[in-house]
């Protein structure tokens, strides 16, 4: 497994952590407790990771959308 080479590579800055009063928080990976400042595992993702990926693929319609203007001019 690859590791991620990050300068904010702690557990408090992983998604998978969640912060639980003053002591620490837990990790919802592996659903136990563990410290913010500790070294994050191999599965570490920051917060603001993308979690899609662009697709050059096209949606088309069956039928076209039509726009229902909310409010009416007076």
């Amino acid at each position: 497994m690859k590791t991620t080479k990050s300068l904010g590579s702690a557990c408090r800055h992983c998604r998978h952590y969640q912060l639980e009063g003053r002591r620490g928080g837990k990790c919802q990976q592996f659903d136990v407790h563990v410290k913010g400042e500790w070294s994050a595992c191999p599965l570490y993702l920051t917060a603001f990771e993308a979690t899609w990926k662009p697709t050059e693929e096209k949606i088309t319609l069956a039928k076209p959308l039509e726009l229902i203007p909310l409010i009416k001019a007076s």
